[in-house]
């Protein structure tokens, strides 16, 4: 019979380590505490989970300068309420530049109607004078 500072006990691999100690357990085998191992991370998730959540409500709290539930409803419903007038008065304004562009380009093609008007009325203005040139110096 063997004791236990026999040399086959001590390949019964390392003790495990309590369930609280987490520095312990990283310094562990995979092969010797693998039960430990799959809840470990899962546990060590969990925590980090739990964790985040509380910094983050910790964070709005203080965003919220620790106001009450119902003094912070009202407030978003304010905001709400003004984000939807600013999106009503945004669509107006894109609806009155529209008309302002569609107005600007009714009188850019009116103007250049004219401007071409003007244009060929100054050049037939000034060819018969050219014509009547030449037929001047013709009879000289």
């Amino acid at each position: 019979m063997r004791g236990r500072g026999s040399p086959a006990a001590s390949h019964q691999g390392p003790p495990s380590p309590p369930p609280s100690s987490e520095a312990a357990s990283a310094d562990l085998p995979e092969v010797s505490a693998a039960p430990q191992m799959h809840r470990l991370p899962r546990n060590k998730r969990k925590h980090t989970v739990v964790f985040k959540y509380c910094e983050e409500m910790n964070e709005l709290n203080e965003a919220a300068n620790n106001r009450p539930r119902s003094a912070l409803i009202h407030s978003i419903q304010q905001e709400n309420r003004h984000i939807r007038q600013l999106q009503q008065e945004n669509k107006e304004l894109r609806v009155a530049l529209e008309e302002h562009q569609n107005v600007m380009e009714l009188i850019m093609s009116k103007y250049r109607q004219q401007v071409a008007k003007l244009v060929s009325v100054n050049s037939k203005q000034s060819q018969p004078n050219t014509q009547d040139q030449a037929k001047v110096s013709s009879f000289k």
